[in-house]
């Protein structure tokens, strides 16, 4: 799709880059914004659906796992905040996490603060780069 269409989302000279800051989006960020989203989201799914999700999430996370994370809500959006700090920092720099344009990586933050977001429940964190950043990704075609 990227060379389909020219994209050009994977620039060679930061292929490391990227893969660094993918596995941070991915691992750590993600791992910590789905909890906070599957707080809201899973009991409010049918009964197959909510106990579909209970046991993938329980054989990631551990037995009770689901029904922990109501409690511990405040301190994973604390957490989310922190883990989105780094990447406020990068934007300050930068229109976008790495050039000038978006690249791969900044579809992959897009991606897991839509996830963060989509209850409505949330808003972005009071982090003035990111807020930016979202804002340029919102209207960026």
């Amino acid at each position: 799709m990227d060379r389909r269409y020219r994209l050009h989302l994977f620039p060679k000279n930061l292929d490391g880059m990227q893969v660094i800051l993918s596995r941070y989006i991915e691992n750590d960020l993600e791992s910590v914004g789905y909890k906070v989203n599957d707080t809201c989201v899973i009991p409010t799914r049918p009964l197959m659906e909510r106990t579909m999700l209970i046991r993938h999430k329980e054989r990631k996370f551990g037995k009770g796992c689901v029904r922990e994370w109501p409690s511990h809500r405040r301190y994973l959006c604390a957490q989310f905040t922190d883990l989105l700090k780094p990447i406020d920092d990068m934007l300050a720099a930068s229109p976008f996490l790495l050039t000038d344009r978006p690249l791969f990586v900044d579809d992959n933050l897009y991606g897991v603060l839509g996830n963060y977001l989509f209850n409505g429940k949330r808003e972005l964190p009071n982090l003035r780069y990111l807020r930016r950043w979202h804002q340029r990704m919102n209207t960026t075609k």
